[in-house]
């Protein structure tokens, strides 16, 4: 038996994605609504406008796109599915359309629940009542134990059917330290046994009684057998109405398996079977894809999960190393703040010891002009003195005077004092301008011819 996908997580009436990426909760589980014109008594309610356009813009206007809708009771009431409980919430708060039809709109008194089973061997001593008000916690609104007969008594069976108040159950049911896997649970297509006919049950039969072997119309006395043959008039076979291999019972069974898979009204799963392109296999075979899909994309999300925690811890030592990083940049700031006001005041201290070193540098050059002067001035007395001294005595024939000129280089403790001449100033001395020791005058000095 296949395990219905309202139990799983990822199914057709469970949450569209994980809880850790819909933390909005604008895709969870679905919430089944139903439309109708306002009751003016039991039973009774006003019929909803035909304008199917003006009834999705009055709720899209009112709370946005919803998952789906459909009509059921031959257009007389609106199935509304959403996934967001905000939507809900606004929904049962609406009471008009945007034409001013008064509506009622309230939970869906059969399609917002499910049933699912469990097979218990150890609660058969336990009473239904006592079983439901334990299990009440988990979300647990009706228990029914199956029963059997055996040798003309009711016996209970392990079999307990669970009926919870949302559209998915739990994939486990928990029963003090023990744990019971659940199922779906496929009721057997409604046969009315008073027409034979699929779809509805005894009580609400409209149509006349007929024979469960023949189908037709005559009366049968009870411990009575019909000596006619076996005929289905919902297949036109060779067979009774009841028979399981009928073709209509087993296409019955496919509209009940689909209607509790995807949470789907009967007229709803009735209409996908008969169109073809909603047939069991197609439609479960779908749900199989989207929930490989599904395990294809948690897989991913533990692979990218245990990357992000990886790039996590990365982020962290790297911020530490950034931490010191910011300490030595700190560190540093204040060590150039301290050099920067050290170097502010030695300039301003500098201004001084330049005007000072100006004045003396003036000082010096003005006493070096003065004491060149006075240089100048005793050579040129020296010169005038040795041209009139002048000595007659003979002398001995010397070669033409030689010019040499004298580079005058400072000393440093000349530098100092200032008393250097510049480098520019070249003094040309000849031999006249030499003083000769006494009795010795320059021979060019001497007009007579030196004779031998």
């Amino acid at each position: 038996m296949p395990w219905s996908s309202g139990g799983d997580p990822g199914g057709p009436a469970g949450p569209r994605y994980p809880t850790f990426m819909d933390t909005r909760n604008e895709f969870g589980r679905l919430l089944i609504l139903q439309m109708t014109g306002k009751c003016i008594g039991e039973d009774q309610y006003l019929p909803l406008p035909e304008d199917h356009f003006m009834i999705g813009m009055s709720i899209e206007k009112a709370v946005g796109q919803i998952d789906s809708a459909a009509t059921e009771g031959r257009g007389a009431r609106y199935i509304l599915r959403v996934r967001n409980p905000a939507q809900a919430e606004k929904l049962l708060a609406l009471t008009s359309l945007m034409d001013g039809t008064q509506i009622t709109i309230r939970y869906h008194p059969l399609l917002n629940s499910c049933k699912c089973v469990i097979i218990a061997m150890d609660l058969i001593k336990f009473d239904e009542q006592v079983l439901k008000e334990k299990l009440e916690s988990q979300g647990v609104k009706d228990v029914k134990m199956v029963t059997m007969k055996r040798d003309g008594q009711i016996v209970k069976t392990p079999v307990i059917i669970l009926t919870f108040r949302t559209t998915t159950y739990p994939t486990n049911v928990k029963v003090g330290l023990l744990s019971f896997s659940t199922r779906p649970f496929y009721p057997n297509p409604a046969l009315c046994f008073g027409c034979f006919q699929y779809g509805h049950v005894g009580k609400r039969c409209p149509g006349p009684k007929r024979c469960y072997n023949c189908s037709e119309e005559h009366e049968m006395e009870k411990d009575m057998q019909c000596e006619k043959p076996a005929h289905c008039r919902n297949c036109n076979g060779d067979h009774r109405p009841s028979n399981r291999k009928c073709p209509t019972y087993q296409k019955e069974n496919k509209v009940i398996r689909l209607k509790v898979d995807h949470n789907l009204s009967y007229d709803e799963a009735r209409k996908r079977i008969e169109n073809g392109s909603g047939t069991y296999a197609a439609v479960t075979a779908q749900s199989r894809i989207d929930n490989s899909k599904i395990e294809a994309l948690q897989i991913a999300n533990k692979k990218k999960d245990e990357e992000i925690a990886k790039l996590s811890e990365c982020v962290k030592e790297k911020c530490l190393e950034v931490d010191q990083l910011l300490k030595k940049l700190n560190a540093m700031e204040t060590y150039v703040s301290s050099i920067m006001s050290q170097l502010n005041k030695l300039q301003s201290v500098q201004p001084q010891e330049t005007q000072s070193d100006e004045e003396k540098a003036q000082s010096s050059s003005s006493a070096s002009s003065t004491k060149n002067k006075k240089r100048k001035k005793n050579r040129k007395e020296h010169a005038a003195v040795a041209s009139h001294s002048v000595d007659h005595t003979p002398q001995v024939m010397s070669p033409p005077p030689k010019r040499t000129i004298i580079h005058t280089s400072p000393s440093r403790n000349e530098e100092e004092d200032g008393e250097y001449m510049d480098p520019e100033e070249l003094v040309e001395i000849s031999d006249s301008d030499i003083i000769v020791s006494e009795g010795t005058p320059p021979h060019h000095l001497h007009n007579e011819p030196i004779h031998k």
